[in-house]
């Protein structure tokens, strides 16, 4: 006889293991779709502009960058290539449930405003822009000069 138990409302216990652990994971999947506030965090380097956008928690949700839009190569870290990707992520974020956003900046790249200006253009409300870029002060100490 096939014991059989119930998980929210599913019968499991005539279910494979593996089908189960898609049943469980999907139903997690839709219960962080419920979340309308996210973060994005925007790297933008020299080289390439790498955008992620996540839940309060931390959790990613949507994340590409300017290769993931086609582009190779040096073209990656262009305005352009930014633009298209945070319009891109913003479409996404915006059909999994987020309708307002914090934007956090990182780097020196020509990606910065390409992607503050997508994300205003598009539905979702930006509640604060934020700079998180390290910037060097002095460093510290220089070792003593070497005496021969």
């Amino acid at each position: 006889m096939v014991e059989c138990s119930t998980h929210n409302g599913f019968v499991v216990g005539s279910i494979p293991s593996w089908l189960r652990n898609v049943i469980k994971k999907t139903m997690l999947k839709k219960k962080n779709s419920l979340v309308n506030t996210g973060i994005v965090h925007v790297k933008s380097t020299f080289n390439n502009t790498l955008i992620c956008v996540t839940d309060l928690k931390g959790n990613v949700i949507v994340s590409g960058s300017g290769g993931s839009t086609g582009l190779k190569g040096q073209k990656r870290s262009t305005y352009y290539a930014a633009q298209a990707t945070s319009s891109l992520l913003a479409q996404k974020s915006f059909k999994s449930g987020i309708r307002r956003v914090y934007i956090r900046l990182n780097g020196f790249g020509d990606g910065r405003e390409a992607c503050v200006k997508s994300f205003l253009s598009e539905k979702l409300e930006v509640l604060r822009i934020q700079d998180i870029t390290k910037i060097a002060h002095g460093g510290c100490k220089l070792p003593k000069k070497r005496r021969v």
